[in-house]
């Protein structure tokens, strides 16, 4: 198991990239995976997190981010994924995906 700590930002923009299809124990380590990655009560209250035109809007100062452990299986998923959007024609990684990247695609080379 990795220990990985990730921002509220971060958590969302890997619950819009993880699989929504796989075999049964694929699909069971990403419900469990997506579980653990939402939001508590207590980051609702602490982050002031709101609905405003569509967008959550949350106190940014607030979010010091939250430790999780992931297991190789959901960092390999991260993995594939993150390099799926990589190696698209064009290429959809967006400034969002970096800091996951770094966490999850660290043994990957970029040429």
């Amino acid at each position: 198991m990795e220990k990985v700590n990730l921002k509220l930002g971060e958590r969302l923009t890997l619950m819009q990239i993880l699989p929504k299809e796989g075999n049964i124990t694929t699909i069971s380590i990403i419900d469990e995976l997506q579980k653990s990655l939402g939001v508590t009560e207590e980051e609702h209250r602490n982050f002031e997190i709101k609905l405003e035109n569509g967008t959550l809007q949350w106190n940014p100062i607030k979010d010091v981010g939250r430790d999780f452990e992931v297991g190789p299986v959901a960092t390999k998923i991260i993995s594939e994924e993150l390099n799926k959007l990589n190696e698209a024609t064009p290429p959809k990684l967006t400034i969002q995906h970096l800091p996951l990247w770094n966490l999850f695609c660290k043994d990957i080379k970029e040429e």
